[in-house]
């Protein structure tokens, strides 16, 4: 309540720290007793990605090459088409590190080579890195055509290397994290805790099934 106590140090008689305290919860006053400007919301939503709201981005962000040519690599592959297609229709990129997990779809027969794709969706742990919001002009080229300016919205994430679990307490433990991906940010579900243990981090995830991607067939 130091601020209170500044705020309020002409006031006479002196105000007691603690009933302003009380007063500010019992009538919802902390804006109002912190004498500051209201805050202005300068959140922003992006079209194709309803479920989520966007916040500016705390500091210039000035992407690394390697980030870059990964995302390059990212969109070819989302977009069908060519790395100087994607490169010419990049227009601008932004960015808005905490433990997060994600679900991607995987295929079940990736180990062998002759078996048809069978895709199932698995739950992946890791540091989310960076979020990228990837303004493209038309990419002609994509299959389908991409005919108007888009926007994509990507997470670049540190991913958890898993070396044991705990499944009653869906407890999972990792001591390294592997290599960046690029996943489209409504993949990512919700925050998760660590805790650190032995030298290694549990990873506690509570979300169950109220947190899990939905894919369009």
């Amino acid at each position: 309540m130091t601020k209170l106590s500044k705020s309020f140090a002409g006031v006479a008689p002196p105000i007691d720290c603690a009933r302003l305290e009380h007063i500010e919860l019992l009538y919802n006053l902390q804006e109002t007793l912190t004498l500051r400007p209201p805050a202005t919301d300068s959140s922003t939503s992006i079209p194709g990605y309803d479920t989520c709201v966007f916040l500016p981005a705390s500091k210039v962000f000035t992407p690394e090459r390697g980030l870059v040519d990964k995302l390059v690599g990212a969109l070819c592959t989302r977009l069908t088409t060519t790395p100087a297609a994607i490169r010419a229709a990049i227009t601008s990129m932004g960015q808005g590190m905490q433990a997060s997990s994600y679900e991607l779809l995987v295929d079940k027969n990736a180990r062998y080579r002759n078996r048809p794709v069978i895709l199932e969706k698995k739950t992946f742990y890791g540091q989310l890195r960076q979020i990228l919001v990837v303004h493209l002009h038309p990419v002609p080229s994509a299959t389908p055509p991409q005919n108007t300016p888009s926007t994509i919205v990507l997470g670049a994430i540190r991913c958890c290397l898993i070396k044991n679990d705990h499944r009653t307490l869906d407890i999972h433990y990792y001591k390294h994290l592997g290599a960046l991906e690029l996943v489209d940010i409504t993949t990512v579900q919700c925050l998760v805790g660590r805790v650190q243990d032995r030298g290694c981090f549990a990873i506690i995830d509570r979300s169950g099934s109220l947190s899990r991607a939905i894919y369009n067939k």
